[in-house]
């Protein structure tokens, strides 16, 4: 249950907001200082998610891009910012990105300038290293998490509440707790 309540900030502060909200990093000014306080406030300051995104392009099928597949646009944003997005809403303020070599600049410029008020850290490893060499190299950045959020760079799930995620994950004394999407394509190609 939620109740309305009346602040004053200062106008230093209220343009920040409206900057937050202006490249769509929350709805509105609400909803941002809502985030701010659910980090501080709550236990998922100690969630650390690490986001596996080490293509350099998205060369599969017959449409291939000359960027990575988290950076293609879904409503005029990168796929990676919608997720980097839900992720701040729900207080996660630590995110390690494991990407490409010689690609920090270009993640810097897309995702994280939309963000600073999030800790990004980046790990670059060889595009064609396998999932679990990128989940490693992003495990090293970890410091005291208590939980670890692991998703690929380019998976977009809009209605995945991250707190009722964790909180299932807590109910049932899990050591691990998976979310698995249905995807309608042909398989066989892969």
């Amino acid at each position: 249950m939620k109740e309305k309540v009346a602040i004053t900030l200062e106008d230093s502060l209220l343009a920040s907001l409206d900057t937050l909200v202006e490249n769509g990093v929350g709805k509105n000014r609400s909803q941002i200082i809502e985030s701010f306080l659910r980090e501080h406030m709550s236990e998922n300051n100690r969630i650390h998610a690490i986001i596996i995104a080490h293509d350099e392009k998205w060369d599969h099928g017959e449409y291939p891009f000359d960027i990575p597949k988290c950076l293609l646009d879904i409503d005029k944003k990168p796929v990676l910012f919608h997720q980097i997005r839900i992720m701040s809403q729900a207080g996660i303020r630590r995110v390690t990105l494991v990407i490409a070599r010689n690609q920090t600049e270009l993640y810097q410029t897309n995702i994280a300038s939309l963000f600073p008020h999030m800790d990004i850290d980046y790990r670059e490893i060889e595009s064609t290293e396998k999932t679990g060499t990128a989940i490693r190299a992003g495990y090293e950045s970890v410091t005291d998490a208590e939980y670890l959020l692991i998703t690929n760079g380019d998976t977009y799930i809009p209605d995945l509440d991250i707190l009722d995620f964790l909180e299932y994950h807590k109910t049932n004394h899990a050591d691990w707790t998976f979310v698995l999407k249905y995807i309608r394509t042909n398989l066989e190609k892969f």
